[in-house]
C-alpha cells in the first residue's frame, strides 16, 4: 500500500512538473525569439532552419539610441503611465473604502456599474470619446490620456481592493472611532493591512496603462504618443523593420519586468489573497 501511495504521488509530482515546463516554455519562447531577434543581423532573423548560435549585434538598439521620436514617446508612456497609476490609486483606494465600510443609498448599483465598466469593451466607447475630446481640447495630450486610463482601471482596483478592506475586522473601525478618528484617519489605518492590494493594483493598473494600444493609437497624435503605437511605425509600406521593432520591444519590456520583480512578495500576496476573498 504504501509503495503504490508513493508511486502514485510521484505520478502525480511529475505531471505538476510536466505541466509547469510546458507552461513555462509556451509563456518565455516568444519573449525569448524576440530578444535573439532584436540581437541578430538583418540577414539571419529569417534563415532557415533558424540560427540559435550567432555572435550578437547591438546595431538595432543603436539605431533606437539615435532616434529622438522613439525617447520622447518612451518617456510619454512612464509620464501618463507612472500619473495614471496614481490617479487610479487616489480614486480607488477611498471609493474602495467607502463601498467596504459604508452603508449608503446605490451601493449595491455602483458595485454592478463598476463590474460593468470593468467588462465592457473599450473599443464600444472610442467613438463618443472621440467626439468628447475635441470638443474639451483632450486630443493628444497627457490629461486626456491620465483621464481615459483612471476611468477604465480605476473599476478594477476598487473591487479588487474592497475584498482586502473587507477581510479587516471592523472592531478596528469601532475602536477607532471611539478613539474620534475622522474617517480619513481610519482610512488610513488601514492601509498597513491592505498594503499587498495596493502594490498588486499599482502594479496591474502601471502594466495595463504602459501596454494600452487602442486608445493611445486613437486619442493620441505625436506630442503624446505612446511607446505601444510608436512601435507600430516600424511596419512600413515596403517592409518590416524586424531587428528594430524587437529590440524596441525589448526595450519596452524592461520597466513591467523590473517593477513586478521589485514587488513580487506583494504582488503574489495580492494577487492570490485577493482571488482567495
Amino acid at each position: 500500500m504504501k509503495r503504490d501511495a508513493a508511486n502514485r504521488s510521484r505520478a502525480i509530482t511529475w505531471r505538476v512538473v510536466s505541466g509547469a515546463a510546458v507552461l513555462l516554455i509556451w509563456t518565455f519562447f516568444p519573449i525569448a525569439w524576440v530578444i535573439l531577434t532584436s540581437l541578430k543581423g538583418d540577414r539571419l532573423q529569417f534563415s532557415i532552419p533558424p540560427v540559435l548560435l550567432f555572435p550578437p549585434t547591438l546595431v538595432h538598439y543603436a539605431r533606437l539610441l539615435h532616434d529622438a521620436d522613439f525617447s520622447r514617446f518612451y518617456l510619454n508612456s512612464l509620464a501618463i503611465a507612472v500619473f495614471s497609476t496614481s490617479a487610479v490609486l487616489a480614486v480607488a483606494i477611498p471609493a474602495a473604502y467607502a463601498h467596504a465600510r459604508l452603508r449608503f443609498p446605490g451601493r449595491t448599483a455602483s458595485l454592478a456599474l463598476l463590474i460593468g465598466i470593468r467588462t465592457m469593451p473599450p473599443v464600444t466607447v472610442v467613438v463618443p470619446l472621440f467626439i468628447y475630446f475635441r470638443r474639451l481640447g483632450l486630443m493628444d495630450t497627457y490629461l486626456g490620456m491620465v483621464l481615459l486610463y483612471t476611468a477604465f482601471f480605476a473599476p478594477f482596483g476598487v473591487l479588487m481592493l474592497k475584498t482586502f478592506f473587507d477581510g479587516v475586522p471592523q472592531e478596528v473601525d469601532d475602536a477607532a472611532a471611539i478613539d474620534g478618528a475622522s474617517p480619513i484617519r481610519r482610512l488610513l489605518l488601514h492601509l498597513t493591512p491592505i498594503g499587498p492590494g495596493v502594490a498588486a493594483v499599482a502594479v496591474l493598473s502601471f502594466i495595463s496603462s504602459w501596454n494600452e494600444f487602442l486608445f493611445a493609437f486613437v486619442f493620441t497624435a505625436r506630442e503624446a504618443k505612446t511607446i505601444p503605437v510608436a512601435l507600430a511605425m516600424f511596419v512600413g509600406e515596403t517592409g518590416i523593420d524586424w531587428g528594430t521593432m524587437t529590440a524596441g520591444a525589448t526595450v519596452v519590456m524592461v520597466p513591467s519586468v523590473v517593477l513586478a520583480w521589485l514587488v513580487q512578495r506583494h504582488l503574489v500576496r495580492g494577487l492570490t489573497a485577493g482571488a482567495l476573498k
